[in-house]
């Protein structure tokens, strides 16, 4: 059964990726635009921008570890940078989500290192809104009180 469910995490998106693709690209024109336009890019700005948004990413992973070191929790940098990742993928479906997605991916780590007495359930609401615990203003509590 486990097998059976591993196997069928890899399938179904790559079968709904192989329908959205042929949906998307059946007709011929568009084909034909796709590779025309492909041809004209100037890929040093596609390479730019890639590189531009990984730093970004890099940074902000850096800056989640930061955040959470004087909460007590350690993570390597690697945890925090997929938890990024995977917050920017959320956000792609439900916008918004993605903070408290992070958050819990780093925080709810079986193997992570909770220092004693330094973090605890009430801190959750302060790593949500990336603020130290204290340290909030007016309008974040007003968006998590309306939230």
């Amino acid at each position: 059964m486990k097998q059976l469910i591993k196997i069928a995490k890899v399938l179904i998106p790559l079968a709904l990726a192989a329908y959205l693709m042929f949906e998307t690209f059946k007709d011929p024109q568009r084909r034909r635009d796709l590779f025309e336009a492909l041809g004209r890019a100037e890929y040093i700005w596609v390479l730019i921008s890639m590189l531009c948004a990984w730093l970004s990413h890099m940074i902000r992973a850096r800056r989640w570890k930061y955040l959470l070191e004087p909460m007590g929790y350690r993570t390597r940098f690697w945890n925090a940078y997929h938890a990024v990742m995977s917050g920017y993928l959320i956000n792609m479906a439900i916008p918004r989500l993605g903070e408290v997605v992070v958050e819990a991916r780093i925080v709810d780590r079986p193997n992570r290192v909770l220092v004693p007495g330094l973090a605890s359930e009430q801190d959750r609401p302060d790593i949500a809104s990336g603020r130290v615990p204290g340290e909030r203003d007016e309008e974040v509590d007003a968006g998590l009180a309306a939230w």
